[in-house]
């Protein structure tokens, strides 16, 4: 992995980590059991929760998702 593209990875990391905790915040502050289920169950807790209460956490998912986006495009830059 070159430079340019280790930083636009950990940069896409960092940013999907925000958008991660973001809707554990809102989690906890619906529910403490749901914050619980979140950290401690991988996926599915986390993907209902999502689906649930949308209104709160559509915020936190975009910057999720494009953070994914952005590490998914570093990843993909090392082989060029």
């Amino acid at each position: 992995m070159n430079e340019a593209s280790l930083i636009i990875a950990l940069l896409g990391w960092i940013i999907c980590l925000i958008g991660y905790v973001g809707i554990l915040i809102v989690a906890f502050r619906k529910n403490y059991w749901w914050g619980i289920a979140i950290v401690l169950i991988p996926f599915i807790p986390f993907l209902v929760f999502v689906i649930l209460e949308f209104r709160k956490a559509w915020i936190h998912l975009t910057i999720s998702i494009a953070g994914f986006s952005l590490m998914c495009i570093g990843v993909a830059m090392k082989n060029y």
